[in-house]
């Protein structure tokens, strides 16, 4: 089973000195990206629907669930990290030596927000939802 994770990037913590610099440390970062937000202090593609880590969503018809929201090495700006549902996508949830999330291999696949739809609870995208008669 693919594991989740909780936090929204892979960052690890160091200790500030706020004493010298006059620095805060950073807040940590909620897991709802809106168009509003910034996610990282890179500039983003980012749509005006949120999504959050653990939404199920699909991408070119294929189904999976969010595992990562924000910036990468690879590219710049906002990328979604997704676990397929499938044995379809490109990666285990690493690129290039950095882990985003983890998944088996060949479940894992980037996209920008832009290429992903929401799945409602009975597996339609959203923007498909028919009301029950």
């Amino acid at each position: 089973m693919s594991k989740v994770p909780t936090s929204r990037l892979p960052v690890t913590p160091k200790p500030a000195n706020t004493a010298k610099s006059g620095l805060r440390p950073p807040q940590q970062p909620s897991t709802t990206v809106t168009s509003s937000q910034q996610a990282s202090p890179t500039e983003g593609d980012s749509s005006n629907s949120q999504y959050a880590v653990g939404d199920r969503i699909t991408t070119n018809g294929k189904p999976g669930t969010i595992a990562f929201i924000g910036p990468t090495k690879f590219a710049e700006g906002e990328w979604i990290g997704i676990i397929l549902d499938d044995v379809q996508g490109k990666n285990d949830g690493s690129y290039e030596g950095t882990r985003y999330f983890e998944t088996e291999a060949n479940r894992g696949l980037f996209c920008r927000s832009t290429k992903i739809q929401r799945l409602t609870p009975n597996g339609a995208n959203s923007s498909n939802d028919i009301p029950a008669p």
